[in-house]
């Protein structure tokens, strides 16, 4: 999905820049342009893979997600524009990269938030739950059973507790 984002991201900064102002003279042909997606979307899958949006985010913050999304999209266009200018590319449009640069962090922040929700939604009701078996019965473990009712839409499911100081069939809440 990520690289679908970008490849829309940079379709549109292009379609903005250069189709609906209509600039002519001194323009790299399209394919110039297109063909630096080549590079692009694996760099970024790279990027987003070292920020760790690829990790599980069932207890992180949505804020912290999207300013992940937001450094990791700085480094990637940082990284853009100095390979433009090791490889002595100065006719790139760098207010078409700018555009990308904020719709690639808008549509990437959109998606993931509309994806969190939906699948908040469904652990709500009892879907895509992580089942927890826990080790040891103590007060921390009784905390963590409580806060993990208290957010179901984290996901996780506390199926026992495994414990030789508890009797079997020992129950908590």
């Amino acid at each position: 999905m990520d690289a679908v984002v970008i490849v829309i991201a940079y379709v549109l900064a292009w379609i903005v820049r250069f189709e609906i102002n209509k600039v002519s003279g001194g323009v790299l042909p399209r394919e110039d342009y297109f063909a630096a997606l080549l590079a692009l979307i694996p760099g970024y899958m790279l990027l987003y893979s070292a920020f760790q949006l690829y990790t599980p985010k069932r207890t992180t913050r949505t804020k912290i997600e999207i300013y992940t999304v937001i450094k990791a999209n700085t480094v990637g266009v940082f990284g853009y524009l100095a390979a433009l200018y090791v490889m002595h590319q100065e006719d790139y449009s760098r207010s078409m990269i700018a555009l990308f640069y904020v719709f690639n962090i808008a549509l990437a922040s959109g998606y993931r938030v509309m994806l969190r929700d939906l699948l908040r939604h469904f652990r709500k009701k009892g879907y895509n739950l992580k089942h927890v078996l826990l080790v040891g019965y103590s007060r921390a473990a009784e905390a963590y059973i409580d806060r993990l009712q208290w957010n179901p839409q984290w996901g996780y499911s506390v199926v026992g507790i495994l414990d030789d100081h508890m009797p079997e069939g020992s129950l908590y809440k």
